[in-house]
């Protein structure tokens, strides 16, 4: 079998450890779906510390297809996870992953390597890659869920703080009101502008959350959103942003209000690209199947069992 045959059969799981759900995918190296599941986050937990891992493992395996070449798994998490041990340190929103070496325990279990990144990442490299920000070389892709997920594709490579470490964009102090956030911020930006928050809006509105709102309430939540996108976008300076999670599927309610404050704002010498994501709520697991893809490739599918790259 020659090796693009042999790449063009293997298959790569992803999955995106959201801080509600959790989404898993098995893919093909070009994007392409063949079996993908979604679980709250909560059905993982258990009695000992080990257990979300082999609970996560069970669910990996009864959504492989028989007899495919499965070659690699790639996680993304809510935040921070270091990336030189692999382990997620998030008490706040995945208490039951963090703190354990879910890398070497998933790997020791599945016979194969895996690899961890942050879910901001994972979304972002999917954005890039196969989505709304493909042929741009700069892509600030903000992940609206939970909480609020930021990272700078750049040269399809993410950019890393000076530890190594994947910046918390999500977590910055955009003034106005809002709840103290966890990570001791009393203003910070993902307790008003995630998906999350948008929630909290409506219902202060009166409304059920998700709900039809009025104009005001997306201008309101606009306004919220900007206050972080402005900070990013002068400091970054993107070609183009991209906007994922489950509140691009209210684009047409967004769109409008977000643009109109955007536009009022002085980016220099050009305006700066707003783009909704086009890769739907696999964005996350799918951008999680391509770190094996780029770390190993189909020739090194015979790695060691709980290879872990720091990079």
């Amino acid at each position: 079998m020659s090796d693009a045959l042999a790449e063009a059969k293997a298959l790569w799981a992803g999955v995106d450890l959201g801080g509600t759900g959790t989404r898993m995918v098995v893919a093909d190296s070009s994007g392409g779906t063949h079996a993908v599941e979604s679980v709250p986050t909560r059905s993982f937990a258990g009695s000992a510390p080990d257990d979300a891992a082999s609970l996560l493992v069970d669910a990996l395996l009864d959504m492989i297809p028989s007899g495919s070449g499965l070659v690699g798994v790639g996680i993304g998490a809510s935040g921070p996870v270091d990336l030189t041990t692999g382990v997620i340190n998030n008490p706040d929103t995945l208490p039951w992953f963090s703190g354990i070496d879910l890398v070497g325990l998933m790997a020791d279990r599945m016979g194969l390597p895996v690899w961890i990144d942050n879910d901001a990442v994972v979304a972002g490299l999917a954005e890039s890659t196969w989505g709304a920000g493909a042929g741009h070389d700069s892509v600030l892709c903000v992940t609206l869920g939970t909480g609020i997920g930021v990272a700078l594709i750049e040269g399809g490579q993410p950019r890393r703080g000076g530890d190594g470490q994947h910046p918390e964009g999500g977590h910055i102090a955009v003034g106005g009101t809002g709840s103290p956030c966890y990570c001791g911020l009393d203003q910070c930006w993902e307790q008003v502008a995630s998906r999350s928050a948008l929630d909290r809006l409506m219902v202060r509105h009166g409304l059920e959350p998700w709900a039809d709102a009025p104009r005001e309430v997306w201008a309101e939540y606009a306004s919220q959103l900007t206050r972080g996108l402005i900070t990013h976008t002068s400091i970054q300076r993107p070609s183009a942003v991209v906007i994922s999670g489950s509140v691009v599927s209210r684009w047409d309610h967004l769109r409008e209000p977000l643009l109109t404050v955007l536009a009022n704002r002085d980016y220099g010498d050009r305006p700066v690209e707003v783009l909704p994501g086009t890769m739907g709520d696999e964005a996350g697991a799918l951008g999680a199947s391509l770190l094996p893809q780029r770390r190993i490739g189909h020739a090194s599918s015979g790695a060691t069992a709980g290879n872990v790259d720091p990079r």
